[in-house]
């Protein structure tokens, strides 16, 4: 995190010190990160402005999106679920990344609790969190990656699909219809004061979940299964007895959902998380398909399937990084 802060400080100075005097002291910040980098990036906001205290420029945070971040940390959100003294040995292996995300010390916590780092956050303009559902995503699970709570009634709003391209908080659609949800937080936080925490609840995940939810987000959820080239088929007599003999749709749950308009963040935990009754067991390799990561040819051909996902995103994050200067000068 802290190497973030330096390379978005000089590039910030290089890049402004070469343009002419006449062009402004405006500075936009959007942070896009995958993954681990989502953590990276709320990390950094928090200390950026400290670098520019005393500057002669004027910050402006515009966009903060993330995909596959594990916001809530690893801890009781592995794709299998482990005891916490196999956490701690695991924890250990990966060193002090590792000692952050299985929450062996307070960092996650204060990272989605505190001051510190929710007000910066907070002034982003817009915040975005993709995840992949339905058990796709091994390193990070639905519930981390838009960090849901299956003790949490904080309101959810399916975000109505809109055809108007003005409209910014619009519906996610991809040319492939993997995107099976866009959901909208309201946001309540004040700024200052932190969390406020319910003394009563000492689940920490429960209170990050809340925390990071009052800042206000645009939540979208992908579903890859179909895309994923490693499935098995489950025999059909027991395909049968797990369910029940029924032929519900593969996104009936979230269906149902979509129908009430506005649920809870623990309705989505408990309809997103798991895969719907089906016949197939998908291995969840959606991780890296969900950015369409194409480090050679293999693995762009493994998540080749992830780019109309992709391509949704960056057609928003244009439009919306191009929008700052119309909020500003309303």
């Amino acid at each position: 995190g802290v190497r973030l802060v330096d390379e978005i400080e000089t590039f910030i100075r290089r890049t402004m010190s070469e343009k002419p005097v006449s062009t402004g002291k405006d500075v936009t910040i959007s942070v896009v990160g995958n993954s681990l980098g989502g953590v990276y990036g709320r990390y950094a906001i928090a200390h950026i402005s400290d670098r520019f205290t005393d500057s002669e420029y004027n910050l402006h945070f515009n966009i903060f999106c993330t995909t596959a971040t594990p916001h809530l940390g690893i801890s009781k959100h592995t794709w299998i679920p482990v005891p916490r003294s196999a956490e701690i040995g695991i924890a250990t292996t990966m060193g002090d990344t590792g000692k952050d995300l299985f929450r062996l010390n307070d960092l996650m916590k204060s990272m989605a609790t505190t001051s510190k780092f929710l007000d910066p956050l907070g002034k982003f303009r817009k915040r975005i969190a993709y995840a992949n559902a339905y058990g796709t995503d091994f390193p990070v699970p639905t519930q981390t990656a838009a960090f849901l709570s299956k003790k949490s009634s904080y309101p959810h709003h399916f975000v109505e699909e809109d055809s108007d391209s003005e409209n910014e908080n619009r519906v996610v659609v991809d040319d492939n219809g993997l995107v099976i949800a866009t959901l909208q937080t309201p946001a309540g936080y004040i700024p200052g004061k932190g969390a406020i925490l319910d003394k009563e609840n000492t689940d920490d995940l429960d209170q990050m979940s809340n925390a990071l939810d009052s800042l206000g987000w645009k939540k979208v959820f992908v579903d890859v299964r179909n895309e994923i080239p490693m499935q098995f088929t489950i025999p059909k007599i027991i395909s049968k007895q797990s369910s029940g003999g029924d032929s519900t749709p593969v996104n009936e749950p979230v269906q149902s959902l979509k129908e009430k308009g506005i649920v809870e963040s623990r309705d989505i935990a408990e309809a997103i998380s798991l895969p719907p009754k089906m016949d197939k067991i998908t291995v969840p390799l959606g991780h890296n398909m969900i950015v369409a990561f194409s480090r050679n040819k293999v693995s762009a051909l493994m998540n080749k399937s992830g780019r109309p996902v992709v391509n949704a995103l960056a057609k928003e994050l244009v439009e919306d990084i191009f929008r700052w200067g119309e909020e500003l000068s309303k």
